[in-house]
């Protein structure tokens, strides 16, 4: 491909922009760039035209042209690749696509035309990569940003010890005199300058101060130097007094401040710099603090995305002799409220009293500076009536201008302080130009973002409005909103009103506070449609959505892939995949016909009938092939053709039609990752294949540490083995009972030797972290391929018997501190018993396996709750392939099925029957399971969890407690649960003061991994509560979960099988399994 030129030129073809990449003159360019609007045709959708010398590819944008001249030579698809991501760059650049902002940012563009393209090349980056190239960010200029932090932070230690040191002496001295020390405040001044100074320069040279370094500069605006006189300058002039200056070291630093552009204060009294400091800790011995925080998303066209209201009751008790105590509370009752105790709280006092008070009595509440929580809660299926705040955005654009007018509307029930509404502007040169405004605002340049702030909305201005101009934007920009707020009572108005002392004394002292701020507060777009699987349209990308929305609204077609086939030169298709309600003889008709339409000699792309269109690529010998409605938009078919053509080959190396009917299946799913219900979906070849093989790196790179450290285990047992030769030779012992103990090392030696990686996950079989071993070498094979000495020996003499040195001992200690479990002296009749189970010998097996995708909220609520199902066959001989089975199934709300394409649909649907479209063709057999149906669970809440665990730290002194509770649902019994709780790095393993089962500490990866083997009727609860040293309360998240259950939420199960032949029905069994994918607490 040879891109000539790429330019951006008027309807008229006035030329604004134009790049070129060859010798061209002046004349030739204009000359060619005039041509093209005589060339474009009105009436249809192009994408190219052509004259006798060059090619012209090309798309609208607004009122003008994005234009590549080619060489006919050329290939359309990378043209066309080329033309889409220069299409995504001009927007970025020139937000306003006009003559005027195309001029304006002409250098921009073609600079970012530069990196796009080289020498008439399409470079291999993405938008991102171009931009960053263009802004020319650096790794140096953070290196450099963060050193200059770093001498700031220095530079405030120095003049808080200069501060220090001056203050000692005016102690020592005795000057009383205010003259006298009218230049100690200099000092101070200094040190609060750089405790308000931050780091806002965007690159090298940006804002002033430290080598591109931006300082705040609020606290000087109101502070101008000199705006009251010092001390010095109103002391009387008959004793000043000594007065103490800076030293020579601290004048040279400043003086370089001076010279790098930095305003140095000095001179400021004491008093401004005092009013400024932080507030003093809580005096009261008692200090309970009821928060509130809010997690809301609104949609701009009214209704609420979600509204979640999460509580916190926490305790701060000064004193050890002041926390034997028990709170008296009361709450609102409102809907939708629940709580949750921390595990030490007596959870039936609180449901019967309301009382928070401790399990043991005799235990005091934690006492410290930090605050402890005692009771969370949470509130939901609130609606819009219900929001503390309300914001309204209304963009319009008028002419070259887009005129925004917002407005507030807030809730009686609450008076908010600090408000402040973040929108989000379009890249602009100056700041928006504000016509009138309930308030204040700010414009941040760097982040594009336009800040209201009104301090107080009370019962005064519970309404009020803002309305700014900008330049012509999409109404999407100014998306989302983001809301921020505090207010003094909360929507539980829960509140402590009274403290019971559990020892004889006086009642401590105490106060409460309670706020209500928010979390996440946004007003966002309106939700996209729902896609058939994981919601797909979230992951298209946004200038997609807001194309097709555009499109839709002009009543133009929107990308509708009908079918995607894989067919022969003759038009026999090979594989077909349609994405709408289609006939077997409707599909096969337009394969069929597809042919007869393609020419020779021209390079084909698409071709048309008066219904569909076909957009194709030969692969060899075959056709990959799109059919696609006629309203379609072309560069969409092109680059789904594209992501399609990378596929083939990844599943079918081998291109002809043995090879493409061989990997159909797969193919198939392939393609169904790639396209959801005829749209594209944005993903990449290694994404699909992903999704498709389920693989994962973690997992590889785990399976390869384990198998470098049983290489290195190996060698270890070989040199062991040696030495134990060596020395059997030195010492010439030739009794056979002398040597019963060296099979030990050889044993070893050949288990890892049989050793094999199995596990699909980390944590399952057993052995080094893990991995399953492979232990017929134990029960059968010693080496040498004979019994040991040992084994054969007559009773009577055993002779000398070498065992494991010291240094052996050494080693398989720290292979044990490392977490690795180590089996020592096994018996062959116990490792017998742990030899992998034997296939299944019935001919039919039935898998049903439901995988749960749960990501749960640490403090209520689920962020995702995702259930996907399998039935899976396995038919051992071939004569027993020709059968259906019969299923059912509890009727679960948000249940949904999928079948195999060569399974009955229409016989799935209306009689539950798992039956093959062919029924002379048998189900395939072998060792193998064979996935048949696909089901998916959507739309379950918390209370259909089958396992819920909350973790609880909280900080006391030099130590953290960490209560941890597991609470089980009836409908399931658990096998192997384990809870993985992460730490922090210690030396040494956490001190577990109390536990419901079993524990185990990796030191290797830091986790806490608490283990119960079976969860029944008779333990649907338990704790477990450890100590470590203080860390972070986010150090213990995200929680992982793992574990079994031999029964699904489908209850789906086999009820029989129907012969296609005549016969008796095969034997069968089933087996059903529910199992964790990925089970977290975040």
């Amino acid at each position: 491909m040879v891109v000539l030129a790429a330019s951006i030129i008027s309807k008229s073809g006035k030329a604004l922009i134009s790049r070129q990449f060859v010798d061209m003159s002046r004349i030739r360019i204009e000359g060619l760039l005039a041509a093209f609007p005589k060339l474009v045709g009105t009436g249809k959708q192009h994408t190219y035209v052509e004259t006798e010398n060059v090619r012209y590819v090309y798309q609208p944008i607004e009122g003008l042209y994005l234009l590549l001249i080619t060489n006919k030579q050329s290939n359309i698809l990378e043209d066309l690749d080329t033309l889409r991501l220069l299409s995504k760059l001009v927007p970025e650049y020139s937000p306003s696509l006009d003559e005027e902002g195309v001029c304006k940012t002409a250098f921009e563009l073609i600079f970012a035309f530069d990196e796009a393209i080289s020498l008439g090349n399409k470079e291999n980056v993405t938008v991102q990569q171009v931009k960053q190239y263009c802004e020319m960010e650096s790794h140096e200029e953070k290196a450099h940003k963060l050193m200059m932090q770093s001498k700031i932070n220095e530079t405030r230690d120095v003049m808080k010890k200069k501060a220090s040191e001056l203050d000692k002496m005016r102690m020592e001295r005795g000057k009383l005199d205010k003259g006298g020390y009218s230049s100690i405040s200099g000092p101070r001044v200094i040190e609060k300058t750089f405790n308000d100074m931050s780091i806002t320069g965007s690159g090298f040279g940006s804002g002033s101060g430290l080598g591109g370094l931006g300082m705040d500069m609020d606290s000087f605006a109101s502070k101008p130097k000199g705006g009251r006189p010092s001390a010095a300058a109103t002391a009387p002039g008959k004793g000043p007094g000594m007065k103490l200056g800076k030293t020579q070291k601290t004048n040279q630093f400043l003086e370089s401040l001076k010279a790098e552009g930095e305003v140095i204060l000095e001179d400021v009294q004491p008093s401004s710099v005092q009013s400024r400091a932080s507030p003093l800790p809580p005096s009261d011995p008692v200090t309970v603090t009821i928060e509130e925080k809010l997690n809301v998303t609104v949609k701009r066209d009214g209704g609420v995305n979600n509204f979640d209201v999460q509580g916190t009751l926490a305790l701060q008790v000064l004193n050890d002799a002041d926390g034997f105590i028990q709170l008296q509370i009361e709450n609102q009752d409102v809907p939708g409220l629940s709580f949750k105790t921390h595990p030490n709280i007596n959870k039936d006092l609180f449901n019967s009293q309301q009382v928070v008070g401790a399990k043991d009595p005799n235990r005091p509440f934690p006492s410290g500076q930090n605050e402890t929580p005692l009771v969370k809660w949470r509130i939901q299926g609130m609606d819009e009536s219900s929001l503390p705040l309300s914001v309204n955005c209304w963009p319009s654009v008028s002419g070259s201008e887009t005129y925004v007018n917002i407005e507030y509307e807030a809730a009686e029930m609450f008076d908010l302080h600090n408000v402040v509404i973040s929108i989000p502007l379009p890249a602009l040169r100056e700041a928006p130009s504000v016509r009138q405004i309930d308030g204040e605002w700010k414009y941040d340049s760097r982040n594009s973002v336009l800040e209201w702030s009104i301090l107080l909305i009370d019962q005064s201005n519970r309404s009020g409005s803002m309305e700014f101009v900008v330049p012509p934007a999409d109404p999407s920009t100014f998306f989302p909103i983001s809301i921020g707020f505090s207010a003094s009572s909360t929507f539980s108005d829960l509140k402590v009103t009274g403290i019971r002392p559990l020892k004889d004394g006086n009642l401590p002292k105490y106060s409460q506070r309670a706020r209500l701020v928010a979390a996440n507060y946004q007003e966002n777009l309106a939700s996209r449609l729902p896609s058939l699987r994981h919601l797909a349209a979230d992951r298209v990308g946004a200038r997609i959505s807001i194309w097709r929305a555009e499109q839709s609204r002009r009543g133009e077609g929107i990308l509708v892939v009908l079918a995607a086939s894989i067919i022969s030169k003759s038009g026999k298709a090979l594989v077909s995949r349609q994405f709408v309600d289609m006939s077997r003889i409707r599909i096969e008709g337009l394969l069929a016909a597809f042919p007869k339409l393609v020419g020779t000699g021209k390079q084909h792309t698409y071709v048309e009938t008066e219904n569909v269109r076909y957009v194709y690529q030969p692969i060899e010998g075959l056709y990959l092939l799109l059919i696609t409605n006629k309203q379609s938009n072309i560069l969409e078919d092109l680059d789904t053709l594209r992501l399609l053509s990378k596929l083939v080959p990844e599943y079918s190396p081998s291109l002809d039609e043995e090879g493409v009917c061989k990997t159909a299946f797969e193919l198939i799913f392939a393609f169904d990752e790639a396209i959801c219900l005829g749209n594209k979906e944005n993903v990449t070849v290694q994404q699909v294949k992903q999704y498709c093989e389920m693989e994962s790196h973690e997992e590889k790179a785990h399976k390869l540490m384990m198998q470098s450290k049983i290489n290195e285990t190996r060698d270890v047992m070989k040199k062991k083995a040696s030495e134990l030769d060596k020395m059997k030779m030195e010492r010439g012992k030739l009794d056979k009972g002398g040597y019963s103990a060296i099979s030990g090392p050889r044993v070893v030696e050949k288990a890892f030797g049989d050793m094999s990686i199995t596990g699909s996950g980390f944590g399952s079989g057993s052995g080094l972290g893990g991995l399953s071993m492979d232990m017929d070498s134990f029960a059968s094979k010693p080496k040498g391929g004979r019994p040991s000495a040992a084994a054969t020996a007559p009773g009577k003499g055993l002779g000398m018997k070498l065992g494991k040195t010291q240094k052996t001992n050494q080693f398989l200690e720290s292979l044990k501190a490392e977490g690795e479990v180590i089996l020592e002296d096994v018996q062959p009749s116990s490792v017998q018993s742990r030899v992998s189970p034997l296939p299944p010998s019935d001919p039919v097996t039935v898998t049903i396996e439901e995988k749960l995708n749960v990501t749960v909220k640490r403090d209520g609520g689920v962020n995702n709750f995702d259930v996907q199902g399998t039935l899976a066959l396995q038919v051992l001989n071939d004569t027993d392939g020709f059968i259906q089975l019969q299923i059912e199934n509890q009727d679960v709300p948000g249940l949904s099925f999928k079948t195999h394409p060569n399974i009955n649909k229409d016989l799935f649907n209306s009689q539950q029957v798992v039956g093959a479209k062919d029924p002379n063709r048998p189900f395939p057999s072998g060792q193998n399971e064979t996935p048949l149906v696909k089901w998916r669970i959507q739309g379950m809440d918390e209370s259909s969890l089958p396992l819920s665990v909350n973790c609880w730290p909280s900080v006391s002194g030099n130590e953290t407690y960490v209560n941890i509770e597991y609470e089980a649902a009836e409908m399931f019994d658990l096998h192997n649960v384990v809870i993985s709780i992460p730490l922090p790095a210690l030396r040494e393993a956490p001190s577990v003061r109390q536990i419901d089962g079993e524990w185990r500490y990796d030191s290797r990866n830091s986790v806490l991994e608490w283990s119960i083997l079976l969860i029944d009727q008779s333990n649907r609860s338990g704790s477990m509560e450890f100590v470590v040293p203080p860390a972070d309360p986010s150090t213990f998240f995200p929680i992982s979960i793992g574990f079994s259950a031999s029964s699904t939420f489908s209850d789906l199960k086999v009820t029989g099988i129907r012969p296609l032949k005549d016969g008796n029905p095969p034997k069968y069994s089933q087996r059903a399994r529910l199992v964790t994918a990925n089970y977290q607490v975040v």
